[in-house]
């Protein structure tokens, strides 16, 4: 077996992938299924020397056997601590970050109730605490299961956080008598932050703060989206790229003064150790970081590392580590688009290799190396990730690979300059020097800013890739490079050309036609928001958001999913129906997130006007407003609120206030918390409840013993509604 390694740590990985996607059943099957297999390979002579069939079935059992033990410790903390208050005494093991209002801080516990326990929190706060790395806090904490929906839980998971809490009263600080050594990697990522913010102020600055370190807890939103728009959000989190960028930056100096290759390997790995410290050990990071520790390790012994045996060890690494980081989107990112570049760089040809070839000029050449190096290494890594981006984001930009081109350059100087901008900044007599990289770091940020947001800005930059044809086109390319696989095992025929032309082809007509049902559908997303309203509406390229209430503790971030699912950043519409709870709660942060272009308030208060006066609004109790495709008929008394919605194939009645509506002709009925007065459910297609854990199940029960087809989001996350033309209705889950 040529690559042991590689296939330990790919089979690791994708076994535990499917464990926490599938569920704990599919595991039992996996497992059966992977010793079955083990058991039979054992039968053929061929197999057992080669031995690669059973090594995959070997480690696939350990896979599912690693994550049993993994979801061990969340569950038991579940059943003991959920929804408790508790006297916790722990250790802050993380910089105070701050996110829309709240500001969050991990701590790891040491005892609770007395009892001795190792439980990683996340601690939410409306206000900063002033907490500092590795402070002793002790106090009363209220704990919950973070995460409600399984994605979400698995997301916290990987992160190694095992539950929320927020305090109940007063919290004793006190500072240990000697720092432990993870507090110097925090202390310096905070001395980072703060310099690069100081020496290079407002956006720009907090741009060069997330290249270098990966904090985007000052990037305003505005610079965010048009990143992840353009296609080129990798590079606000840091991953690989940045470490491999940082180590041939080294290693280069290392060449310039002639130093030894063993002395360079030397400072590098202790450097790759430090990055991985201070860019907060993501897995990202540590990926790249076990990679370029084993290709240093070989340096010093003179030997060559094979770079899918490498990869194939820092996934083995990861996973043993801690199971659920097969669930971080940044690690999947990552190691895809790795593998991609190990796999397609020097086994695929580049069509204009002959031409750079016949380049006499040895300059030029390397110049045309270089450009066209980078091309080929960003199709290969995005065309890698496309399965990530549809799955997991349901979002591909179609500009991603001229994104890319235009911005890795300036933004690997941008990070290389912050970051001695931060170093030189130590010494008071560099202090000219300071100031023109932090200029020059500048001047990259805004080239960064500015590019970013002009091609966030070509039309149909990005296309939404929720659409039932994606996945049919990822089952389409499994089967045709499966089919180039085979064909090349047993005629020796390369067909690796026309199976990419084919996938080529393919992808482009998916994304015609994609684009051409996502305009002809309407899709409504009932946000899990709790006991309140706030559904998106997606018609025609516009998006509107219908009520901004709730009482959830994850109503924002719902709102939030339901706006990333159709593939939206920012909103077109926004309908107040009333001042509410229920329905105008979240308005400022809906406002300040979304940025509407118009706003429409059924009724105000001196709050909402004061927060209102700035914005393109309209108060007025009924209207009628188009949304795309879509017409919305509104009115607001002092006894009802509801909404029609007219789409082409089916009409959708959205009811506000919870105690009373009349009764309105449709197929699709959207209720809040109770079904009211004066509604018969049962004379729709569809009956779809927001209301928290608590209050749906009663209500629907009793929407179901009146023959009602309904949903709830119940907590479990949001309900999405895709209306067809000709009057097909299609529900699912977001989980």
């Amino acid at each position: 077996m040529a690559r042991p390694f590689t296939v330990i740590g790919f089979t690791m990985f994708f076994t535990l992938a499917l464990v926490f996607e599938l569920g704990q059943k599919a595991a039992v099957v996996i497992l059966s299924a992977a010793a079955a297999a083990f058991i039979f390979s054992l039968f053929f002579k061929s197999v057992r020397r080669d031995f690669v069939i059973p090594t995959a079935c070997i480690t696939a059992v350990v896979a599912v056997l690693l994550s049993f033990a993994a979801a061990l410790v969340p569950d038991e903390a579940s059943q003991r601590f959920n929804d408790g208050v508790h006297t916790v005494k722990a250790s802050v093991v993380s910089l105070e970050e701050q996110s829309g209002e709240r500001y969050y801080t991990e701590l790891k516990t040491s005892e609770i109730d007395g009892e001795k326990y190792k439980l990683n929190i996340r601690l939410s706060s409306k206000s900063r605490l002033g907490f500092k790395p590795y402070d002793t806090v002790e106090g009363d904490l209220q704990l919950y299961n973070i995460g409600k929906t399984r994605d979400a839980r698995n997301y916290y998971l990987s992160e190694n956080v095992f539950m929320g809490g927020y305090a109940k009263g007063d919290m004793n600080i006190s500072q240990p008598e000697r720092r432990p050594i993870g507090y110097y990697p925090l202390a310096m990522r905070a001395y980072i932050k703060s310099t690069v913010s100081r020496l290079i102020p407002g956006e720009r600055g907090a741009l060069a703060t997330a290249l270098l370190i990966g904090d985007k807890s000052n990037l305003p939103k505005s610079v965010s989206d048009s990143f992840s728009s353009a296609g080129i959000s990798h590079l606000i989190a840091v991953s690989g790229l940045h470490l491999s960028i940082w180590c041939l930056f080294i290693l280069k100096i290392f060449d310039v003064f002639r130093l030894r290759r063993r002395a360079g390997a030397i400072i590098s790995a202790a450097f790759v150790i430090v990055f991985m410290a201070v860019s907060g050990f993501t897995y990202s990071v540590m990926r790249a970081g076990f990679m370029m520790l084993v290709m240093l390790l070989g340096t010093l012994l003179s030997r060559q590392a094979d770079s899918l045996n490498s990869l194939g060890i820092a996934l083995a690494i990861l996973c043993f580590a801690n199971p659920y980081c097969v669930m971080s989107l940044g690690l999947r990112l990552s190691f895809l688009s790795t593998l991609g570049i190990i796999v397609g760089y020097g086994n695929i040809d580049f069509p204009l290799n002959p031409y750079i070839a016949r380049v006499k000029n040895k300059y030029a050449k390397r110049v045309c190396e270089f450009i066209f190096g980078s091309v080929r290494s960003t199709v290969l890594a995005c065309a890698f990730t496309l399965p990530v981006m549809i799955l997991d984001l349901g979002k591909v930009s179609l500009i991603a690979i001229s994104a890319n081109l235009v911005s890795n350059l300036p933004a690997s100087a941008c990070m290389i300059l912050s970051g001695l901008t931060a170093l030189t900044a130590k010494f008071s007599f560099l202090r000219v020097i300071t100031t023109g990289l932090a200029d020059l770091s500048g001047v990259c940020a805004s080239f960064l800013i500015n590019s970013s947001k002009s091609l966030a800005a070509v039309p149909h930059s990005s296309l939404n890739a929720s659409t039932f044809l994606f996945p049919l086109w990822l089952v389409l390319i499994f089967i045709v490079l499966a089919a180039a696989a085979l064909i090349y095992k047993f005629s020796g025929r390369n067909t690796v050309r026309t199976a990419v032309l084919i996938c080529t082809l393919t992808f482009a007509g998916v994304c015609v036609g994609s684009s051409a049902l996502s305009h002809a559908a309407t899709v409504i997303t009932v946000a899990d928001v709790g006991n309140g309203s706030a559904v998106v509406v997606s018609s025609g390229g516009k998006t509107a958001l219908l009520g901004c209430g709730g009482d959830s503790y994850y109503a924002l971030s719902n709102i939030e999913s339901a706006m990333d699912s159709v593939g939206a950043d920012n909103l077109d519409f926004l309908l107040i129906p009333r001042v509410s709870e229920g329905e105008s709660s979240l308005a400022l942060d809906v406002i300040d997130t979304f940025s509407p272009e118009y706003i429409l308030a059924g009724e105000t208060d001196a709050d909402l006007n004061e927060m209102l006066k700035t914005e393109n609004y309209n108060l007025a109790p009924a209207a009628d407003i188009n949304i795309g495709g879509a017409k919305l008929r509104y009115k607001t008394t002092n006894k009802t609120s509801t909404a029609v919605l007219g789409m082409s194939g089916a009409d959708a009645v959205i009811v506000f206030r919870p105690s009373y509506a009349p009764e309105t002709k449709g197929n699709i009925l959207i209720l809040r918390e109770n079904l009211p007065h004066g509604i018969s459910p049962e004379n729709y297609n569809l009956t779809v409840l927001s209301a928290d854990a608590d209050r749906a199940p009663a209500v629907m029960g009793k929407l179901l013993s009146l023959g009602a087809d309904a949903y709830a989001t119940g907590g479990q996350g949001n309900i999405r509604i895709t209306v067809f033309p000709s009057g097909r209705i299609l529900t699912e889950r977001m989980d």
